[in-house]
């Protein structure tokens, strides 16, 4: 992968790591068969913590405050997505990559998204 490889950075916000505790876990109680192999939901974010940037700062909140003021009725971890790109692009409207299950990008006004399946073709 083009991450392990140094090719590219991954930035996360602190919810999406949330976020992939509670769907590992889900996955281990209620479809174990999707798993190749065994895998611990602390694993998961303790390695994330190892090798991804961690953006946690007052301006990726504040825009995070923001968006949830204008869309209240999105989920935090997408929503904490679309702030961290504006954080990280100083306020630019960027392009998010995001799970090809995620639906609740299309109406976002600040950002554009594409689905990870997307980068394949």
């Amino acid at each position: 992968m083009k991450h392990e490889g140094g090719e590219i950075e991954i930035y996360i916000h602190k919810n999406s790591l949330s976020e992939a505790y509670r769907m590992v876990s889900e996955i281990r109680r209620d479809r174990p068969d999707l798993l190749v192999m065994e895998i611990d939901p602390g694993t998961v974010v303790r390695s994330a913590y190892a090798t991804l940037n961690l953006i946690q700062d007052a301006e990726t909140m504040i825009k995070l405050g923001e968006l949830r003021l204008k869309y209240r009725d999105k989920p935090w971890d997408d929503l904490s997505s679309a702030a961290l790109a504006l954080r990280l692009s100083n306020g630019e409207r960027v392009t998010v990559i995001i799970l090809d299950e995620r639906r609740h990008f299309g109406d976002l006004q600040e950002v554009n998204s594409i689905y990870i399946s997307d980068l394949r073709a």
